[in-house]
């Protein structure tokens, strides 16, 4: 009966966990149906392996449920089965379309960018956007990156921001402006902190000095005034403090730059603009809308039109909500694929997310963890750290990594090991440089050396499976190293 979130950090037992839920629920639900639960993954790998352990963990208590890939899928599989079974919603578009992969997607857009523009080249606007552009930027190749940007379904979104241009950047760069000069300050402050722990017999006239400017700055804070004045010298001849001087010098400039803006003229520019910039937003619009309207009629659709097309048939279709959601890899999940999997609740509805913002790596197609650190707002937030899978000393040398890096604050989540570090012995397994040989020699004396190891390894009383074997490539080495193995009866 709850919201779930769930921050789970790699080899902790997430799917584990997903899945006891998922059968405890269906346990306890008696008017549970198929139709009731949905499960999100991150790829038809995981979307296939969480399947089978569902159905395996269900017939361990003899519970009868046909879930399938209808239940448990990818959101562009959910997205595209929705459009499927609703095709009607989708005029000219046929049930049975055809989702083009990402090189033909990329020739259609390139082609039809083109046959868009051709009727306007002659617009003031256009004109005036395509002089100003690099000359390693065309207008189509500008227009196509603002189309994948493009996103009318983000949470944040709103159109009046672009439409309101002036208010919009002066209150942006209000806001830079005051977090800006807090940052500065909060960074004086230990500036200060830090020089009064240097002995030296002028420290107290110094820091009396870094006192005043560190007035300043409030004073420009507050809005008391607009001016900076450097007063602080620090002692000559003085090493302990070279560094803090460059520390000061950099809030200093910072500061300057800051009172130095003239956020009156810069509106000027900003007012001269608003037109092209209207132009340009109601451009990506229009080419949005050509752009859908040219796939439909080929019956064609990318995977930005499946989501789009999906979120327009569960907005018009209540009937498609979900009792139960499940997202797995939730870090990963994007502005409009978190607004698409909101339509799928109702107010008697239940989410379960999991996923770990340490391992959020695909901002550069959309994803967005403030999705993931809003949501724990949202949510009853459990956290699971013990990692069941790792060696203790990697996991050691794991966190020490992201306690340096600022964004992540993992102070409580340290991951336990279950595992002793032991000693990692390294054998050379390279060739003499002297030696011409062909590569397929070269592998061919490489393997025997392996091969050599773990049998010394075995007689020393060692198990096959405590040895790994990491290739360079899938493909031909790892058929070569089978093989070898097959025929030398090592167990793999």
């Amino acid at each position: 009966s709850k919201n779930i979130l769930v921050s789970a950090s790699a080899g902790t037992g997430k799917t584990t966990v997903m899945v006891e839920r998922i059968a405890k629920i269906i346990k306890e639900d008696s008017k549970i149906t198929p139709e009731d639960i949905l499960v999100i993954t991150f790829s038809n790998a995981s979307a296939k392996e969480m399947k089978n352990r569902i159905i395996d963990r269900l017939e361990e208590d003899h519970i009868d449920i046909d879930l399938n890939s209808k239940n448990i899928s990818t959101i562009h599989a959910f997205c595209k089965r929705v459009i499927e079974d609703n095709s009607e919603y989708i005029k000219d578009l046929s049930y049975d379309f055809e989702l083009v992969d990402s090189v033909f997607d990329k020739l259609l857009k390139n082609e039809l960018v083109f046959n868009f523009l051709e009727p306007k080249r002659e617009d003031k606007e256009l004109i005036l956007i395509e002089k100003s552009l690099s000359k390693l930027t065309s207008t189509e190749n500008l227009l196509l990156d603002l189309y994948e940007r493009y996103n009318p379904y983000t949470l944040s979104f709103d159109e009046n921001k672009i439409r309101n241009l002036e208010k919009t950047v002066k209150s942006s760069l209000n806001d830079y402006f005051v977090k800006t000069l807090y940052d500065c300050f909060n960074k004086y402050q230990n500036l200060i902190d830090l020089t009064s722990n240097i002995p030296h017999p002028k420290i107290d006239n110094l820091l009396g000095k870094m006192d005043e400017e560190e007035l300043q700055i409030k004073n420009i804070i507050d809005g008391k005034s607009f001016e900076f004045n450097g007063v602080v010298r620090f002692p000559a001849k003085s090493p302990e403090f070279d560094h803090l001087k460059d520390v000061r010098k950099k809030i200093v400039d910072k500061v300057k730059m800051m009172t130095s803006l003239n956020l009156d003229s810069e509106m000027e520019d900003i007012k001269k603009m608003k037109p092209v910039i209207n132009y340009l937003f109601d451009l990506i619009l229009e080419f949005s809308s050509f752009l859908e309207n040219e796939y439909i009629k080929r019956n064609k659709l990318n995977f930005n039109m499946l989501e789009d097309i999906a979120i327009k048939i569960l907005k018009s279709n209540k009937e498609l909500n979900k009792k139960y959601v499940f997202i797995d890899e939730f870090q990963d999940v994007s502005n409009k694929q978190a607004y698409l999997i909101n339509l799928l609740l109702n107010k008697n509805s239940n989410i379960f997310k999991i996923g770990d913002l340490k391992q959020s790596i695909y901002a550069f197609r959309g994803s967005d963890s403030e999705i993931f650190k809003k949501s724990m707002k949202d949510a009853d937030v459990f956290t699971l750290n013990k990692n069941f899978r790792t060696n203790t000393n990697i996991i050691n040398y794991v966190n020490n990594v992201f306690n340096k890096i600022e964004k992540f604050n993992y102070e409580n989540e340290k991951l336990v090991g279950t595992l002793e570090g032991g000693i990692v012995d390294i054998y050379d397994l390279s060739l003499n440089n002297n030696e011409k040989l062909l590569k397929s020699d070269k592998d061919e004396i490489e393997l025997e050396n392996i091969i050599k190891v773990i049998k010394s390894e075995i007689k020393n009383g060692k198990n096959y499976g405590d040895i790994a074997i990491l290739s360079r490539k899938l493909g031909s080495s790892s058929n070569k190293i089978s093989k070898v193995f097959k025929e030398k009866n090592i167990p793999f």
